[in-house]
């Protein structure tokens, strides 16, 4: 019974510390986009959009004019210089594909590569570009 006891405090407590950072981590903001983007498998218009990350997992991405929430996977990424929110995105001719998300300071998001990026990649004759678009913060908690 007391093994069991102390067992289930020292899981308690790993938990609270992994799931300590992504709350810290965890920010909104808001840009405005003006192109055309993929995030995940979803074609998104030009618009207004509220981002919502943990600093890692899951990315929210929210068209503030109809409402439509796409979600797409992220790995956490760091840098040595600190720098303003923004976001990266995969240019290819004239299709964008969204890549980072950086909320400002050094801690950001990666949006692995989809498919359709990369099978877009290999038949486009035109390299790839990186396009940045600037941030303005909502709330960080």
């Amino acid at each position: 019974m007391k093994r069991n006891l102390i067992a289930t405090f020292a899981l308690a407590v790993a938990a609270m510390a992994v799931s300590a950072p992504a709350v810290i981590a965890q920010s909104e903001s808001q840009a405005t986009i003006p192109f055309n983007f993929q995030v995940a498998r979803s074609s998104m218009p030009a618009g207004t959009y509220v981002l919502e990350t943990n600093g890692f997992g899951p990315v929210s991405v929210r068209d503030t004019h109809n409402g439509h929430t796409r979600l797409a996977l992220g790995m956490a990424e760091q840098s040595n210089k600190a720098s303003h929110s923004r976001l990266i995105f995969h240019r290819y001719g004239s299709k964008y594909f969204l890549a980072e998300i950086w909320g400002g300071g050094t801690t950001g998001v990666k949006v692995p590569e989809t498919k359709q990026e990369a099978e877009y990649r290999a038949s486009n004759e035109s390299p790839m570009q990186e396009q940045v678009v600037l941030l303005a913060m909502l709330k960080e908690q």
